[in-house]
């Protein structure tokens, strides 16, 4: 914020409820409340109340020379609004929270600038000013428009507009009162509750911070506070200004972080960061030091009394106030925002800072000396061999102008004596440098040389320049730059200069099209400033003479070396050279570390063997670089190939083969291929490989294999491997020209083929006997064909089939895969009467095709099976019955007809188990199921019962089923309530949400008593007065219809009605207890007696006959036990006592 004291803005005349804020004047306006009533009607709804706006809110504005005026935005010619005049995106809405009596109009008065003194309403008549003054921050105007409205009218509805309203909002609570941090609390809820979606600034703001001795909330508490609502916080005192300035920059800070866009508030804080200059640094110190005496100085400080904060303003008040007058404290005001600017001298007592070539007025004063006491004598200033220093009235003053660069400091022995004894200081001046040196060129005549080749943005000079002035300092922060370049072939931009180094260096478009020819000489114009090249900086130009070079730097040709050479090593192979500066090379490609080595001078060096078969080429990268590690040039490429030497045996990949052949494999028919491989170069004879057979078990008689000695084909030597070895393994060897050899292992198998069909020992198999009451799974018998062919293979094994006489699937086949014997197993139930005898067809045949020969008789073979007749119980045609009957249904009616017969024609009774009740009876021979009496699905739903169905010939032979019989439902049940409700109340005036939950129940199921409706009887009163909710199919609430009842017991008439049609319904008078309940909903009025229930005094006397009777019973008892027990004689009194315990 800055300060401006134009003369024109002293004249002019204070609006209301301005205040001199350190801003532009002309933007200065007071908003009338409530800003033309616009900013609060774009937030409220389209209702009535728009229309009450100005008789809602009280509009009031203040101002230092003027009384209180009630007024609105139409009173007000320099309204924002109504001028227009600024435009909405820099205008921020900030709206002032919190409890009444926290200081929310103090630090809106403040804002607005009214003073205390100017001001004699009470506090009552504060709420409702809104001030629009426009305020600088980081060098920016915005203009804030701040609302002091929230206690101005206690309705709702203004409250809810302030929530929705600002852009901003500054929630205050006083120190002094917890009770108002609370509701601050409370008030940032309710804004983040308003307000969810939006981040909105908030800032919380704990007033009254000067009144330390009644304080009630510490700072620690405001910020932990501020930290769980996610908000600022600040401290302030209105009655004393203190960071009141602070808060409203902090607003402005805070809107423009939300509201503008990354770019330019990182401009800002850019802007902020920059290093001030000496003038405004004084100006601002100045500014702090007399802003109380300045009327025109926004949040001028005040001495009002404030406790122990009142000593401090009047010692700050006195101090600035010296015996010298308004002048010599300006001087010493500079000295010492010059003392805070520079560094001081370090190692002395007394330290100043004092700018060189001074040129006011001798005795310059430079400080005063704290460290001379109030009274001495003999005052010596030592040290001081030009006589410039002096000492007078404890002030050290200067007799002449001082420079820097002819002596930077001076060190002053100041001594004196007192009443006691002689003392001394050291004051240390420092001589704080000003740009008063012109920089030069070390060099007259400058010279460089650039190579071809040379790629861009690498020096191949330096510029050097030098300047006199303080290098710590801008004044000697040197910039160069190119002016002109002479000639301007190929390019006019072939050359670069840097700025902070002078190093010069070649362009991109200087790097491609350099050319020695074209132009070999270059005279470039440069320039050197101080002040880091402003535009107040010294300069000096000189003359910069460019040679072109040629360059030897080029790829070498390509070298060829054998593999393996013999050495020494390392081998010098190739050399490169840059001829232009000092360079460093270095190699950089695909090859093992320190494979290749390259040496100052540019030779490379092979520094071990090569191998072929590794790698058979490199493509070296020579890499040539400045010693700083930058790259001179482009990287130039040497190709070195390996020649062969045949250093390989030829190697097989596997070890071991595995290979098939059949038995029946003609001569010349191929097994498989060997492959050896040799790493040598395969342009060479060094890689051609012959194959051998040199090993063979077992062997044999004949020979069976051979191989191809150049291909590596191993075939079959023999006409036929029939009756040969089921394995052979064969060592096969590879061999190059050299001698050098490897060796590999074949497994060869012989595959035997299916030239073998199974055949049966026997043609006929049986007769074989088996009962018709056979269990499935029963083995009839087990017959095996043999096969010849190799055991375990798929010409050895065997599938068998039934070709005929089993049409019916009666028997399956199992094989077993180990033997190849075959089971005959009964797969289905046997019947005498309906098959006696099975003659069964059995072939066997090999899962793979006979490759030689075809299936004849021998494997085919008959299996006979005779049948034995077996006595059998009836059958029942069903396992289970399932019957339906309505309930209530007149006995004796054939419900079921249970199925059955015998496979021997027997007859066949039947009877019943498990009707225990006797509900039902069976025909003893028909199977008719009948009722015996009516049936009630109340009383159960379901029946379950066996029936027995017997041979008539053998009562050992039996068969059973489940008969289920279910009953049908018949509307013959009407609804009930169900539960106790004479204990339950409800509350007059109605409770929301209250009500009595009613159950009900119907016997009948879920198709007639399903859904139960409960409805009031067809009464204006009763309906009026009572209200029923459905929960579910069996539960409702009633509840009061009206907002109020009298108190008493009242009966409420309703019918429960089931689902089915027509419905069956009960109507039921419901007693309800209406009474007035408290605040935890308890029934504060006793319940009235139900008719029927009994009085204390019947319960009384009904207690008292039951303890009579209980008397009565226990003297009986007493009586019979004594009797029962006479006392013996013989007997002792303690024998009596156990009785007596027991009893």
């Amino acid at each position: 914020m800055t300060l401006n004291k134009d003369d024109k803005l002293r004249n002019m005349d204070k609006r209301r409820g301005s205040m001199p804020f350190p801003m532009n004047l002309p933007n200065l306006h007071r908003r009338s409340m409530p800003v033309d009533d616009r900013d609060l009607r774009a937030t409220m709804p389209q209702t009535g109340q728009t229309d009450e706006l100005s008789n809602l809110l009280r509009c009031t504005s203040y101002s230092p020379k003027e009384q209180h005026r009630g007024s609105c935005a139409s009173d007000s010619s320099d309204s924002v609004i109504s001028t227009g005049s600024e435009s909405e995106s820099q205008l921020y809405k900030v709206v002032l929270l919190g409890e009444h009596g926290v200081g929310k109009s103090s630090l809106a008065r403040v804002f607005g600038g009214v003073d205390d003194a100017g001001h004699d309403c009470d506090h009552r008549d504060e709420a409702g000013n809104t001030y629009d003054r426009s305020i600088v921050v980081d060098e920016e105007e915005s203009s804030i428009v701040l609302y002091d409205i929230w206690e101005q009218d206690n309705s709702q509805w203004l409250k809810e507009q302030c929530m929705r309203m600002g852009d901003a909002y500054i929630i205050v609570y006083s120190v002094t009162d917890k009770s108002s941090f609370e509701k601050a609390s409370e008030l940032r809820i309710q804004l983040r509750r308003a307000r969810q979606s939006e981040n909105i600034p908030i800032i919380l703001v704990g007033n009254k911070s000067d009144l330390v001795r009644s304080r009630e909330v510490s700072a620690d508490e405001g910020s932990a506070c501020a930290v769980v609502f996610d908000c600022k916080f600040i401290e302030t005192s209105a009655s004393l200004h203190h960071n009141v300035h602070d808060l409203f920059e902090g607003i402005v800070r805070q809107i423009r972080l939300r509201k503008d866009s990354k770019e330019e508030n990182a401009r800002r804080m850019a802007n902020c960061r920059r290093r001030e200059s000496i003038g405004k640094k004084a100006k601002r110190f100045l500014g702090r030091m007399v802003a109380r005496k300045n009327k025109k100085m926004a949040f001028r400080q005040k001495s009002k009394s404030c406790h122990d904060l009142t000593r401090e303003h009047t010692h700050l008040e006195k101090g600035l106030m010296a015996d010298r007058g308004a002048t010599t404290m300006l001087i010493i005001a500079l000295i010492l925002m010059i003392l805070y600017t520079f560094a001081p001298c370090s190692g002395a007592n007394v330290k100043i800072g004092v700018p060189e070539n001074y040129d006011g007025i001798f005795p310059w004063y430079l400080a005063k000396l704290h460290s001379l006491p109030g009274t001495y004598s003999d005052l010596v200033v030592g040290g001081d061999d030009e006589g410039i220093f002096g000492v007078d009235a404890q002030f050290l003053y200067a007799l002449k102008p001082l420079d820097r660069e002819k002596r930077p400091s001076y060190s002053l022995q100041v001594s004196f004596r007192t009443s006691e004894h002689r003392q001394s200081f050291t004051v240390e001046v420092c001589v704080i440098d000003k740009n008063d040196n012109v920089p030069t060129f070390i060099e007259e005549s400058m010279r460089g040389s650039v190579q071809l080749g040379l790629l861009k943005g690498i020096p191949f000079m330096q510029v050097e320049a030098l300047d006199r002035d303080d290098r710590n300092t801008a004044h000697a922060e040197l910039r160069f730059s190119l002016m002109e370049q002479t000639p301007r072939i190929p390019s006019s931009q072939m050359f670069f200069i840097g700025s902070i180094t002078g190093e010069v260096s070649l362009t991109e478009e200087g790097a491609s099209t350099l050319d020695p020819e074209m132009c070999g000489r270059y005279k470039l114009s440069v320039m050197v400033k101080d002040m880091a090249g402003k535009a107040n900086a010294f300069f000096t130009s000189g003359i910069v003479t460019v040679e072109v070079t040629g360059n030897t730097w080029a790829s070498p040709d390509p070298v060829r070396l054998q593999e393996n050479l013999p050495g020494p090593y390392p081998i010098p192979i190739s050399q490169v050279k840059w001829s232009g500066s000092q360079a460093v090379y270095s190699l950089e490609g695909e090859f093992p570390e320190m494979l290749f080595t390259i040496s100052r001078e540019g030779v490379i060096y092979l520094n071990a063997p090569l191998d072929r078969e590794t790698q058979d080429q490199f493509q070296i990268s020579i890499v040539v670089e400045r010693p700083d590690g930058r790259e001179i040039a482009k990287p130039v490429e040497l190709r070195v190939m390996v020649g062969d030497a045949n250093d390989n045996r030829p190697t097989f990949p596997e070890a071991q083969y595995h290979t098939v052949v059949k038995e029946l494999a003609a001569r010349g028919t191929e097994i498989l291929t060997v492959q050896a491989a040799d790493n040598d170069d395969p342009k060479t004879d060094n890689v051609r490989i012959f194959y051998r057979l040199v090993g063979q078990i077992p062997e044999s008689p004949r020979a069976l294999f051979r191989v191809d000695r150049d291909s590596g084909v191993i075939s079959v030597q023999a006409d036929s491997m029939e009756g040969t070895a089921p394995q052979y393994t064969l060592t096969i060897t590879a061999e190059d020209a050299k001698g050098l050899n490897s060796s590999c292992t074949v497994f060869v198998t012989v595959q035997d083929e299916n030239n073998n069909p199974p055949v049966f020992s026997q043609h006929e198999y049986g007769p074989f006997h088996i009962p018709e009451d056979a269990p499935v799974g029963t083995t009839v018998t087990a017959v095996l064909a043999g096969d010849a062919d190799v055991r375990g293979g798929d010409s050895w094994k065997v599938d068998y089939r039934l070709e005929s006489g089993n049409e019916e699937e009666v028997f399956t086949l199992v094989t077993d895969k180990q033997t190849n014997e075959v089971s005959l197993i009964l797969s289905k139930v046997l019947d005498f009467e309906r098959e006696s005898e099975y003659i069964l067809v059995l072939s066997a045949q090999n899962p793979v095709a006979l490759v030689r020969g075809r299936y004849g008789p021998a494997s085919t073979a008959t299996v006979s099976i005779y049948v034995d007749d077996v006595n059998e119980g009836p059958i029942l045609s069903q396992s289970h019955y399932e019957v339906t009957v309505r309930e209530g249904e007149e006995p004796g009616r054939v419900i079921a007809t249970i199925r059955g017969y015998d496979p021997d024609s027997h007859p066949i009774r039947y009877s019943l188990q498990g009707d225990t009740k006797k509900y039902f009876s069976i025909g003893k021979y028909s199977g008719e199921l009948k009722t015996v009496q009516a049936l009630d699905r109340e009383e159960n739903s379901t029946y379950t019962m066996e029936v027995i169905a017997v041979d008539g010939r053998n009562s050992s032979l039996s068969a059973s089923t489940l008969v289920t019989v279910h009953i049908l439902d018949v509307n013959d049940n009407s609804p009930v309530l169900v539960g106790d409700y004479s204990w339950k109340y409800l509350c007059t005036p109605r409770w929301e949400e209250q009500a009595l939950v009613l159950a009900s129940r119907d016997s009948d199921g879920p198709q007639h008593g399903g859904r139960l409706n409960f409805s009031l009887r067809s009464d204006v009163t009763v309906r009026r007065n009572w209200k029923l909710t459905p929960i579910n199919d069996t539960h409702t609430n009633l509840s009061l219809n009206t907002p109020y009842l009298a108190p008493e017991v009242y009966t409420v008439p309703f019918t429960i009605s089931d689902s089915s049609s027509p419905p069956r319904s009960t109507f039921i008078n419901l007693p309800v207890t209406v009474c007035p309940c408290n605040v935890r909903g308890n029934c504060k009025m006793a319940a009235k007696q139900l008719q029927g229930m009994p009085t204390i005094q019947s319960a009384v006397g009904i207690l008292l006959g039951t303890f009579a009777v209980i008397g009565t019973i226990l003297i009986v008892v007493f009586v019979r036990l004594s009797y029962q027990n006479p006392k013996q004689p013989s007997k002792t009194s303690q024998e009596r006592v156990p009785l007596k315990i027991s009893i």
